[in-house]
């Protein structure tokens, strides 16, 4: 039996949040009277192992030894008291969401290799875990209080496994690496989009074997099935420096794709992105610093035995004048010194040492790695590998797209040119990735895009968090979309209005 449930298609309304924008204070939630559970969506964790959190030697420069190079030490005790809320307040909480970057693979110096003694990337996953041993405890206790845990990859975790989160989570945390929103086709390693098929009630409800509550009552609403009105994904699709490469160092699986180029250290199929090696350049300015999550690729600079060669462009390619501009806007005084000029990579097939200039897109043959990677014409087929719905969108245009380090809100943009623009059913879409928090309407209004932010020690908009709630007003059903940042239990702050969406489909429940 089926029932046709209809909805009038309305504006969005500016809904004011359960306290006034900046304030802070106990009591704020749930943030709307709703015979419905919540869904929490949080992202950019940044977990790191044991090295970066209390140091290690480093060879070659031991003027660096023993400073921790986590982006989270501090907020670890935050989030915890984070864990603890949610567990508190689980009567309106139906599911967390983390939205990519919960492991750090990437927060690695350029002297060390990432495995090192963990002798495989799995086990280095393990001991990320097991260095956080009391977050993925509190997790486990959020599932045994009966919500639902979903996670996606991010670009700092895109080698993290299934297989990963069911040895170290005991099932208790779905992993989502598929893009439909019936969650059947695989997506491209180290991507995943999630689409939240329900929420769960607040009364006449069931625990199921699982550990996880839904609705008993045979009086279905759209709530019951909310497949497809919500999307949840890092974002990292649609960034030139940081998406999945599956083009530029396919040498073993087709040679063709780099003019049979064999490249000396690559054992496998690898999907590590430009963004890889940057971050771990920065990671290794900010040891001469005592590590500031705020530091970025500005404080880089990159040495080159012939820069201007490596920037030449005979054949006229504005892609390198592109890079050009890029790393001469970026460039501070702070320089990354000649004494710590190479990379250690011993991780997803590579096993060798590779100076910086290695990886820069350019004509030059004598590169080790990204052969031949002329991205202003593959940038075109790595986003088809990557199933980017629309890869001609103007925002993800390879100008657009490699100048999002500064521009960040191109990769915003996303949310409208790759879900709303195609697909009406699409309401709510949510990114992390930028660490920066944002919540904002787009076409005609009857859409809500917002990104989760992050949780690492020293940016201003830490420890920020996302919630989606569902009620029913006036006759209608609506999405009140909440952005907020968790100082303390007590200390609650709401980072924007709220935005209520008011549902305008035609669903068919099936009984």
């Amino acid at each position: 039996m089926k029932l046709v449930i209809p909805f009038i298609v309305s504006l969005l309304l500016l809904t004011a949040c359960t306290f006034t924008p900046g304030k802070k204070g106990p009591g704020v939630f749930p943030p709307v009277e709703s015979d419905y559970k919540s869904i929490i969506v949080i992202s950019d964790l940044h977990m790191t192992d044991k090295r970066a959190l209390e140091g290690t030697i480093i060879p070659s420069t031991p003027q660096y030894n023993n400073i921790p190079f986590s982006s989270l030490r501090k907020n670890k005790e935050k989030i915890l008291q984070f864990i603890d809320w949610v567990i508190e307040n689980k009567s309106w909480i139906s599911e967390i969401v983390i939205n990519g970057d919960f492991f750090d693979e990437w927060a690695v110096p350029m002297q060390l290799n990432v495995i090192n003694s963990y002798e495989s990337e799995s086990n280095f996953v393990k001991a990320i875990a097991n260095a956080n041993q009391d977050i993925i405890q509190g997790l486990k206790d959020i599932f045994e209080e009966g919500i639902k845990i979903t996670s996606v990859p991010g670009n700092h975790d895109m080698g993290v496994t299934k297989e990963d989160y069911q040895e170290i989570f005991d099932g208790c945390v779905d992993y989502i690496t598929t893009y439909d929103k019936e969650g059947k086709t695989e997506d491209t390693k180290g991507l995943g989009t999630y689409y939240p098929k329900y929420f769960a009630k607040k009364t006449d409800s069931t625990q199921s074997s699982d550990g996880i509550t839904r609705s008993s009552s045979s009086e279905k609403t759209l709530f019951d099935d909310i497949t497809g009105l919500i999307a949840i994904e890092h974002g990292h699709r649609y960034d030139f420096w940081n998406c999945p490469d599956l083009y530029s160092n396919r040498v073993t699986n087709n040679e063709k794709l780099c003019d049979g180029n064999k490249v000396e250290g690559i054992t496998t199929q690898t999907i590590l992105p430009i963004g890889f090696y940057v971050n771990r350049m920065i990671i290794s300015q900010n040891l001469k610093e005592n590590y500031s999550a705020s530091r970025s690729i500005a404080n880089i600079d990159l040495e080159f035995t012939n820069e201007d060669y490596v920037y030449t462009s005979p054949t006229g390619d504005k892609i390198h004048s592109v890079y050009k501009n890029c790393w001469t806007a970026l460039k501070t005084s702070n320089l990354i010194s000649s004494d710590i000029n190479y990379l250690y990579n011993d991780i997803d097939g590579f096993n060798g040492t590779y100076l910086t200039a290695d990886y820069i897109p350019a004509k030059n043959d004598t590169r080790k790695i990204y052969i031949k990677a002329e991205y202003d014409s593959t940038w075109e087929a790595i986003k088809l590998l990557n199933n980017v719905a629309d890869p001609y969108a103007d925002n993800l245009s390879y100008y657009n797209s490699a100048t999002n380090m500064v521009f960040k809100s191109k990769l915003d943009e996303s949310a409208k040119t790759q879900y709303f623009d195609l697909d009406p059913e699409v309401q709510v879409v949510v990114f992390g990735h930028t660490h920066n928090p944002k919540l904002q309407t787009y076409n005609d209004k009857n859409h809500i895009y917002t990104n989760t932010g992050t949780w690492v020690d020293d940016t201003k908009t830490g420890s920020t968090f996302v919630v989606i709630t569902p009620y029913v007003e006036d006759n209608n059903n609506k999405l009140l979309v909440g952005n907020y940042n968790f100082n303390s239990k007590d200390d609650i702050a709401c980072n924007f209005k709220s935005l209520t969406a008011v549902l305008p489909l035609n669903r068919e429940l099936t009984e």
